[in-house]
């Protein structure tokens, strides 16, 4: 019994974990007197590429135990992340045009690794990747 609770806790610890992380994705709007628009987005654009190499490498060595709710997670994070990246029209000085293609460089990469390690993501997640394809 103690085993199942230990893997209930870091489960529930990789979605805090992951779900905390997403809110890096999301566009910040200008505030005066704070730090110049282009070395926040500058700044951004740094911590996603780390949030990014990070995922990727939790995703490759998670232990076996715990695939499944990596992979699906990750999946699900990347998703998501690139959405709130790409889903408005874009102006050149925004983060969607700095970081965009590297996130959705990532989640194909990662959705091409699952495929071959055979966690092959639900019906519902390609429905959701070909939605979200068209609307970028």
């Amino acid at each position: 019994m103690h085993l199942f609770r230990t893997t209930r806790s870091i489960i529930r610890y990789l979605r805090n974990i992951i779900d905390a992380l997403r809110n890096l994705f999301c566009r910040r709007s200008e505030v005066k007197g704070e730090v110049p628009r282009g070395l926040a987005i500058e700044r951004q654009a740094r911590e996603v590429e780390t949030v990014l190499d990070a995922v990727r490498a939790l995703t490759h060595s998670a232990s076996r135990k715990y695939q499944n709710e990596v992979w699906a997670r990750t999946l699900s994070f990347l998703l998501n992340s690139a959405d709130l990246l790409l889903a408005d029209p874009l102006s050149p000085e925004e983060m969607g045009m700095r970081v965009g293609s590297r996130v959705v460089d990532t989640l194909f990469d990662l959705w091409f690794h699952a495929v071959l390690n055979e966690e092959i993501p639900s019906p519902t997640y390609w429905r959701t990747l070909a939605a979200l394809c068209r609307r970028w």
